[in-house]
C-alpha cells in the first residue's frame, strides 16, 4: 500500500490482486485435498477447476496488460529525461539528496514499527521508501549549474 503502483502503472493492481487471489485459491485447494474424503471427491476437483479457469487466466492477462503499461511508462519517462542516462542519474542524485528528511523519517518509522511488531506497516513503510526513492522528476536539471553552462 505505501508503494501505491497504480500512481505510476495503470494495472498494475489488477494484476498484483490476481496473483494474490491465485494463491489465495491455491492454498483453498491444498487444504481441501488434505481433508479430501471419498463422500465429497468433487470439491478439490471443482476448486483446481476455478483456480485455473478464474484467477489465474485473469491474472495471466491482468499481469499481461501491467507489463505493457510498465515498458509504455518506462520509455516515456526516459523520454522526459532527453533520453540522456547522465541526466537521468543526476535527477535521481538529486533526488535523494532533497529528500534525505523523508527517509530519515521513514527508517525511523520502521525502527519504531520494529519495536511494536507492526509488521505491515513496516512492509508500508518499505513500499513508501521505494516511491520516494524512484519518484522523481527532470525539473530537477532545469536549475542547476550543468543545464547553465558554468
Amino acid at each position: 500500500m505505501g508503494f501505491k503502483p497504480e500512481t505510476f502503472v495503470p494495472g498494475s493492481e489488477a494484476c498484483i490482486m490476481s496473483i494474490v487471489y491465485f494463491a489465495d485459491d491455491f492454498f483453498y485447494l491444498r487444504n481441501n485435498i488434505s481433508d479430501f474424503t471419498w463422500h465429497a471427491w468433487e470439491a478439490p476437483i471443482m476448486n483446481f477447476t476455478k483456480a485455473i479457469a478464474g484467477n489465474f487466466s485473469n491474472g495471466i492477462y491482468n499481469c499481461e496488460v501491467f507489463v505493457e503499461n510498465l515498458i509504455t511508462e518506462v520509455i516515456d519517462r526516459y523520454k522526459n529525461f532527453n533520453n540522456n542516462t547522465a541526466d537521468f542519474m543526476l535527477s535521481f542524485l538529486f533526488n535523494i539528496m532533497g529528500k534525505s528528511l523523508t527517509f530519515k523519517s521513514i527508517f525511523d518509522e520502521i525502527n519504531n514499527n520494529l519495536k511494536n511488531q507492526y509488521y505491515v506497516d513496516i512492509a508500508n513503510q518499505y513500499g513508501r521508501l521505494v516511491r520516494v526513492l524512484f519518484d522523481f522528476e527532470p525539473e530537477l536539471l532545469k536549475g542547476s549549474l550543468y543545464t547553465s553552462g558554468y
